[in-house]
């Protein structure tokens, strides 16, 4: 009885031998891709948690401005306490109104109290004013920052995105040429030595 030779000339022999002579080189050229998220998620990843730790704030923000400002404005003015000069201008402005009306003759009338009324109330809504104008400013410079946190977290997030993207293309695209490759090698030399064998002992029987 002739030997079957297709034993040894067999996909799953050739494979495995072809694995041996001729290793996958797209698997070595893996390990530096696998080293790269690990080495550039560090650079991206604050950019990414600052703007995703100010997106939060910062939508709480925008949504009262545009759906109650003038609530929203009230509720910052709760805030408000008079200036370390407020009384100082008080003290100065009364001064000056007490000597006018007791220069003539009118200190203590009704004339003298709506002078002085009305200077407590402009004093204290320009003391206001500005006060609020100070809020208004700090929240404004705050805004800007929060917004360009969350803007940089977004371009960081999708550069990073990007770049991981990148590596998992290149990984695959190595594999399938690697296996590509070796497959070609398998189906060809290895085939053809073993081809030749037994074309040599099957001549023979």
């Amino acid at each position: 009885m002739a030997f079957d030779w297709s034993m040894l000339t067999g996909p799953g022999l050739i494979n495995g031998l072809g694995n041996k002579l001729f290793p996958n080189a797209a698997k070595g050229a893996e390990g530096p891709l696998n080293q790269i998220p690990g080495q550039i998620t560090p650079y991206y990843q604050p950019y990414v948690d600052a703007g995703k730790n100010a997106l939060p704030g910062y939508q709480d923000i925008m949504q009262k401005l545009l759906s109650n400002p003038q609530d929203f404005i009230n509720q910052l003015g709760q805030g408000y306490q008079k200036s370390p000069g407020y009384d100082w201008r008080l003290n100065q402005g009364e001064n000056a109104i007490n000597n006018a009306n007791a220069a003539g003759g009118m200190l203590g009338s009704p004339q003298h109290q709506q002078q002085a009324g009305e200077l407590a109330t402009n004093l204290a809504s320009q003391d206001y004013d500005k006060y609020m104008e100070r809020i208004l400013q700090g929240l404004g410079l705050g805004a800007q920052g929060t917004a360009g946190l969350v803007s940089q977290g977004a371009q960081s997030s999708s550069a990073l995105a990007d770049a991981l993207a990148s590596v998992l293309a290149q990984k695959s695209g190595l594999r399938y040429a690697g296996q590509a490759n070796q497959n070609k090698e398998n189906g060809g030399l290895i085939n053809s030595i073993f081809g030749g064998i037994g074309s040599f002992f099957g001549g023979g029987k």
